[in-house]
């Protein structure tokens, strides 16, 4: 029985299913959707996956109507396909929004066209297509506004994280994925129940290590940097591309008196509230030409020869139409960067589409891979949760201290936890080049020994053992499907009558 969610919590709203447009869609909903003043989450259960468009469609009608983001509605959206509207397990993919709504909604968009492999960016061409091949398809879109001010958090910061808790509570999923690469600043917040949920309601799978690493395999020399304020303060980026062994590039040329970060935030802030088209304050150029602007100044400054666009708004704002030129901003700005060099541009928006994409295919091909949803921890799980404290905790006493040695131990340790939060063969590769590549890490600081190295030991051991149960699982998996196709062929060879055979199918 599908688990009745409470109406002090939810106001739950009709779904589309394609017998009106999508305007007329909107104009239904939205009233009911604004109305739950951020009380209560306005949700939508077994949303189509081939009508995520009219939840774009929405989000833009909302921006329009409330510009600042952190006044906007909660929404959460249950989508799923035909073979997984009575599915009693936890759904596959879960994406973490709110921060950029409308940016989520068109990451939405673009992951459903690539995991059904569509030619067709308008949904609208393709609609029966894409329900075909997404019918084992799950996943859930958490669009919850975060306050971004004193004032803001004061007045209903309880009520959200109460409601982030609870949806996650309600709705959980394998795996959960943060459409922002911001949000993985502070990715702790959805792995503590203090906070908008635990782990149990679906672990975090880091994106940007993904980011990172696509560089890393295909550029060397300079990488420019450009995202908001917060990720640029946080040193999200940097960090990850020198235990890398890249060269980060962040803006810091002023214009006109504003700091390089402040003034990349003004223009990402307009264009989260849909105005790219619509000019910069007390200047002549739109918000995309500003950001062309931008990235030619600080690219001629730099040399860097690679642009990472570590903002979900940035790549939505790049391929807007230029108004009465037919062609993007994207176009644009190729146009506009030096001619005798070969840029690389890696959109973090589109390689974190990729990756749910992967992770959703891998979910569908293996259920029993797929979260037991469960009230308590393995003793495994336990040992995971505290070796990754440990390590974290061991990389914060490091970046205190000075030295060639502390540095070493800081990338291994970073490389490390890396490995045991996603203890894949790569990121494995990954942790063996980067101890080769600081030697020093196994130096004594302590007389007793080496903690650092005592910790990538465990980690190493752990994550062997987490690896070596996949294994087993998925050849489990595979021998129970083996021993049902047995006897489906033993009951057909008995079959003498005219009755239709039924199909194997492995789930």
């Amino acid at each position: 029985m599908r688990k009745k969610l409470s109406t002090s919590h939810y106001t739950q709203l009709a779904s589309p299913n394609g017998s009106i447009s999508p305007e007329e869609w909107v104009n239904s909903v939205i009233d009911q959707v604004i109305n739950t003043n951020r009380k209560k989450i306005a949700f939508f259960d077994n949303f189509p996956p081939q009508y995520v468009d009219y939840y774009k469609a929405l989000q833009e009608a909302i921006a329009v109507r409330i510009p600042d983001e952190q006044d906007r509605p909660f929404i959460c959206l249950k989508i799923q396909g035909s073979n997984r509207q009575n599915d009693k397990t936890a759904v596959d993919i879960g994406m973490a929004g709110g921060t950029g709504p409308l940016s989520d909604a068109t990451a939405l968009v673009n992951f459903v066209t690539h995991l059904s492999q569509s030619d067709h960016h308008e949904l609208g061409d393709n609609r029966h297509a894409i329900a075909e091949k997404m019918q084992n398809f799950s996943g859930v879109m958490y669009s919850m506004p975060p306050p971004r001010d004193l004032s803001h958090a004061k007045a209903n910061f309880k009520d959200y994280r109460h409601l982030y808790a609870q949806v996650r509570r309600d709705i959980p999923c394998s795996s959960l994925h943060i459409l922002t690469n911001t949000g993985h600043s502070n990715k702790w917040v959805f792995d503590s129940s203090l906070f908008f949920g635990s782990k149990k309601h679906g672990r975090v799978d880091d994106m940007t290590e993904t980011v990172a690493e696509r560089i890393r395999q295909n550029s060397s020399g300079k990488v420019l940097i450009l995202g908001t304020k917060a990720a640029d303060k946080a040193q999200l980026y940097p960090k990850l591309l020198k235990a890398r062994g890249l060269e980060p590039i962040l803006p810091r040329e002023n214009i006109d008196d504003t700091a390089a970060p402040v003034y990349l935030q003004k223009i990402i802030d307009q264009a989260k509230a849909g105005k790219v088209n619509e000019k910069m304050p007390g200047k002549d150029q739109t918000c995309g030409q500003a950001f062309i602007d931008f990235c030619v100044m600080h690219v001629n400054k730099t040399g860097a020869t690679s642009l990472l666009f570590s903002c979900t708004e940035i790549p939505m704002l790049l391929h807007t139409i230029v108004p009465n030129q037919g062609n993007t901003y994207l176009e644009q700005l190729k146009e506009a960067l030096p001619k005798n060099i070969k840029f690389k541009f890696y959109d973090s928006e589109e390689i974190f589409v990729e990756a749910m994409t992967e992770k959703s295919r891998t979910l569908q091909n293996n259920p029993s891979l797929r979260a037991k949803i469960t009230s308590g921890e393995t003793k495994e799980e336990r040992l995971h949760i505290k070796l990754i404290k440990d390590i974290e905790k061991q990389i914060q006493s490091l970046e205190t201290r000075a030295g060639k040695i502390s540095d070493h131990k800081r990338n291994v340790l970073e490389s490390t936890l890396n490995y045991l939060r996603n203890p894949t063969a790569a990121n494995l590769l990954l942790l063996e080049d980067t101890q080769k590549s600081n030697p020093l890490y196994t130096k004594r600081i302590m007389i007793w020994g080496s903690k650092t190295v005592a910790l990538v030991e465990d980690a190493l051991e752990l994550g062997k053992s987490m690896q070596e149960q996949k294994i087993m699982s998925r050849s489990s998996d595979i021998k129970t499907q083996l021993q049902s196709f047995k006897r489906f062929l033993k009951a057909d060879e008995q079959n003498t009558d005219e009755t239709p055979r039924k199909s194997f199918k492995s789930d």
